[in-house]
């Protein structure tokens, strides 16, 4: 799977910088924060492709862009009900709210015991990035730019199993100069 997304990623122009984190389905470990992919998976790649660990905060010409997988939108909506597997912004709202991005303790997300919890926001991003259950979804919070990714695939046999409708085929486009929006669908 990774030899293939090389390729297609090869297919990209490299005038584009393209930046990944790790995430449940990766050969990283589950336990949060997730290292970024190993070495011998990043050298398949073009050198355009920018690899980071799971959370990681960055900040691209002044904008500071914490991307964070989002495991946890799976407890936040088994304990708060305003959280659905439909509403990943609003899971979102509530991890900047508790300043955490796994503010359930004990439930399905693992975290691994550090010496520093690498899961707090210390600092409040200009966006914040998830995209665990595969749907699209933008917002604004306090200032905050909220995005949940798409995917590419279309809904398997497991999300039906799981009543998982992800929402795939669309991408983001965010202009940091003047936080306009638009969604590129490729359906």
């Amino acid at each position: 799977q990774y030899r293939e997304a090389a390729r297609l990623f090869k297919a990209i122009r490299d005038d584009l910088t393209i930046i990944t984190i790790p995430g449940n389905h990766d050969i990283v470990r589950n336990a949060e924060p997730q290292p970024r992919l190993p070495e011998e998976i990043r050298e398949m790649f073009p050198e355009n492709v920018l690899f980071f660990g799971n959370p990681s905060l960055i900040e691209l010409e002044g904008v500071k862009i914490l991307m964070y997988h989002g495991n946890s939108i799976n407890d936040l909506s088994d304990m708060l009900p305003q959280v659905t597997q439909e509403s990943p912004i609003t899971a979102q709202r509530e991890m900047l709210k508790r300043r955490h991005l796994v503010p359930v303790y004990g439930k399905k997300t693992s975290i691994a015991p550090e010496e520093k919890d690498h899961l707090a926001i210390e600092e409040v991003p200009d966006i914040f990035v998830t995209g665990h259950i595969h749907r699209c979804a933008v917002d604004d919070y306090h200032g905050t730019v909220l995005v949940n990714a798409s995917s590419w695939q279309t809904q398997t046999e497991y999300q039906k199993m799981r009543d998982i409708h992800p929402e795939p085929a669309k991408v983001t486009i965010l202009d940091p100069k003047t936080n306009k929006v638009s969604i590129r669908e490729f359906n």
